[in-house]
């Protein structure tokens, strides 16, 4: 047995998810998420992708931006 109940990580954690002061558009959201995920896309494919899904679909897609806006802190 070992004297740790849990094993050590294998990786090193991801940061806190912030909105970006640096990339921000409107609030600083997207290029955040951007960031925090690694997303492999460049930053303007991404926050197109999102804008076509929000207009799809109207009221999810401008509720989750609007409670990421509140709810993220403000990055370095």
């Amino acid at each position: 047995m070992s004297d740790q109940p849990f094993p050590a990580p294998m990786f090193s954690p991801q940061p806190t998810l912030t909105r970006s002061r640096s990339h921000r558009l409107v609030a600083g959201v997207l290029a955040g998420l951007h960031q925090h995920y690694r997303v492999p896309l460049p930053l303007s494919v991404f926050r197109a992708l999102v804008v076509i899904v929000s207009v799809m679909t109207v009221f999810p897609g401008l509720l989750a931006y609007l409670l990421l806006w509140v709810l993220t802190p403000e990055g370095e």
